[in-house]
């Protein structure tokens, strides 16, 4: 079961980054965000990494200024030698798959749901869901966000623009 979940999150990545080599060319410039974090997951008291990739403003539409500022993001998150007394292991694992929405040109809203780990593809009732927002300065990000089952987390990133997929108009 582990290598199968290990499989999918692979698979995941490779989908999202083949999805952004075939969608159409946005206005706004195409970015790409490495995410580095951690989180506390608070009812069973222990810390745990987050790394992941985000995707900013990957659709073009003439007609629909609404869908240039929508991005996506997964991450991972993982901790080993801890009481997680949800399932009963001393492993912490769960991945996240969300959408991104520009509110300016340095603000994102950001919510996502569990994908595979006890997640809507794996259903379980431990569902993982987040909510948050995302500060970009000189092309670092912060990101905060809040899950009523885990509590808080935090996020670091550096935003890379995709040029050549960026069309200037």
């Amino acid at each position: 079961m582990k290598n199968f979940i290990y499989m999918n999150h692979k698979l995941t990545l490779i989908l999202l980054l083949s999805f952004m080599m075939i969608i159409n060319k946005t206005k706004a410039q195409t970015e790409i965000q490495p995410i580095f974090g951690f989180g506390h997951h608070k009812s069973d008291n222990f810390n745990f990494r987050r790394y992941g990739v985000a995707f900013n403003n990957i659709f073009k539409t003439n007609s629909n200024p609404f869908l240039e500022r929508i991005g996506m993001y997964y991450i991972l998150e993982h901790a080993e030698n801890v009481q997680f007394k949800q399932d009963n292991s001393t492993l912490y694992e769960r991945d996240i798959l969300g959408i991104r929405y520009r509110l300016n040109s340095k603000i994102n809203l950001i919510a996502g749901v569990g994908l595979f780990q006890k997640g809507i593809l794996l259903p379980n009732s431990n569902l993982r869901k987040e909510i948050g927002l995302s500060f970009t300065q000189n092309h670092f990000a912060i990101e905060l966000t809040i899950s009523e089952k885990i509590g808080a987390t935090a996020n670091i990133g550096y935003v890379i623009p995709l040029k050549n997929f960026a069309v200037v108009e």
